[in-house]
């Protein structure tokens, strides 16, 4: 089956990430900034201005959607043949 590229949804996304082992209370500190980051109404102006959808998600579901984009594209590259450099 040809690979079509009208069936991929792409975006990009900020994150910010720690390094594996980060104490939960860091990462809840992070995270709670993040959230009253993007509900401050000039931030969220800013995204919106710059084409930007503000979403934030929980250390968890970051966490899945990190491996289940990881997942897809790994399926994808595979499938049109990209070979590592």
């Amino acid at each position: 089956m040809p690979f079509k590229v009208s069936t991929v949804r792409t975006f990009g996304i900020i994150a910010p990430l720690a390094p594996a082992g980060t104490g939960k209370a860091a990462v809840d500190r992070l995270y709670a900034a993040m959230v009253e980051a993007v509900k401050d109404p000039k931030m969220h102006t800013l995204f919106v201005e710059q084409g930007a959808e503000p979403l934030v998600m929980d250390p968890k579901g970051l966490t899945d959607f990190m491996i289940s984009e990881t997942m897809k594209w790994t399926g994808i590259i595979k499938k049109i043949g990209i070979e590592p450099m």
